[in-house]
């Protein structure tokens, strides 16, 4: 959550593939602006071997600066910079995320021209579409997809994280999405109460906490 963090983890694992899912308003307590925040989120290219590859959001406002900053100050390679989205010339290309009746999550994709179907153990489609990061990687590892996928498949939300909670009393359910707290995700995680209306019957209720790091844009 400061400027300079990202870099000096760099020194100790000088990796190989670097991964920015999203730039949001998280932390902006510490930075100016949301493109003080992608700066310092590109401190992950810092002391990467060669050849270094890394894996960016077409569809997060901060893309294209990104995209700048890994070609100019960063030389990284145009064909090791590869990127997913809901555009076919993305790397992976999003065609649908839909929440199915059992509250999971099922998304649809294209990567390296073949189509695959991916179900998940939530209801948030903003996580979903990050998770789409996972088989591209294991593509670029050129690793089998389609058995990543099987295991994608059983993979549950760690506590804290958008895990469904069922209780037997009156047959309630709790979203435990308590982890952490931002501007963008309590957003999405309220859009993603609104959209379970059309599965589950009842009231729906919020529960807010603090929102913390914020600065002087915490009102």
């Amino acid at each position: 959550n400061n400027p300079g963090e990202i870099e000096f983890l760099t020194n100790i694992l000088n990796h190989n593939l670097a991964i920015i899912n999203i730039v949001a308003l998280s932390h902006i307590g510490n930075f100016k602006d949301i493109e003080e925040i992608a700066i310092s989120k590109s401190e992950i290219f810092s002391n990467m071997q060669k050849p270094a590859k890394i894996i960016l959001n077409a569809d997060n406002s901060q893309f294209a600066q990104l995209l700048k900053i890994a070609s100019e100050k960063y030389q990284i390679l145009p064909e090791n910079i590869y990127h997913f989205g809901s555009n076919n010339l993305d790397n992976l290309q999003i065609n649908n995320i839909e929440i199915l009746d059992n509250l999971q999550c099922a998304v649809s994709f294209v990567l390296a021209g073949q189509e695959y179907k991916m179900q998940l153990n939530f209801s948030n489609k903003e996580i979903a579409k990050l998770f789409v990061i996972i088989p591209l990687i294991v593509d670029i590892l050129h690793l089998n997809v389609a058995k990543a996928l099987k295991y994608l498949s059983k993979f549950m939300p760690l506590q804290g994280r958008g895990n469904l909670v069922k209780l037997k009393y009156k047959n309630l359910r709790i979203i435990n999405d308590t982890y952490n707290a931002g501007p963008d995700s309590m957003k999405q995680a309220l859009i993603t109460l609104a959209n379970l209306g059309k599965y589950v019957q009842g009231r729906k209720i919020a529960i807010l906490a603090d929102m913390l790091e914020l600065g002087s844009q915490s009102e």
